[in-house]
């Protein structure tokens, strides 16, 4: 009597191409999507911006543990039709409306954030970290609205 072996394959070697396949599109598209944004220079801090930009009109103080560096300060230049923000300059008239909220996830430490709605097309929310008091985080979103009028 003869006997033969019957190979069962089972969904689990299916499943293997389809994941290396699932690897290889999520590295195209990581390259893609680098290869598109904007290329950001180092970090820069608040006197390197003001030494290239001149003197601000305000300094809008977005995280004061971090306060020297320029991704936590905005400086308005309300002449030059200017904010920089996070090191970068943004046309004030590309700012068109700002709200404020809590990021945080539930069952997490408050995490308040300010959003910057633009019409900049590499940028349309600038998400703005304002830490974790909410009397810091209404006081310095006032001072936004305040600098958009």
């Amino acid at each position: 009597m003869e006997t033969t072996t019957v190979i069962n394959w089972g969904y689990e070697m299916l499943a293997i191409p389809f994941i290396i396949i699932l690897i290889i599109a999520s590295v195209i598209i990581d390259k893609r999507r680098r290869k598109a944004a904007p290329e950001r220079q180092g970090r820069k801090d608040v006197q390197t911006v003001l030494d290239q930009y001149g003197e601000a009109d305000e300094l809008i103080i977005l995280d004061p543990i971090r306060g020297s560096e320029a991704n936590s300060v905005i400086a308005v230049y309300k002449a030059k039709g200017i904010w920089i923000i996070e090191g970068e300059p943004v046309e004030s008239q590309a700012i068109v409306s700002a709200t404020f909220n809590n990021a945080a996830v539930p069952y997490t430490e408050n995490a308040y954030q300010i959003i910057l709605n633009t019409t900049l097309d590499h940028a349309p929310l600038i998400h703005l970290s304002v830490g974790r008091d909410l009397n810091w985080a209404k006081e310095t979103f006032e001072q936004i609205l305040s600098a958009l009028e």
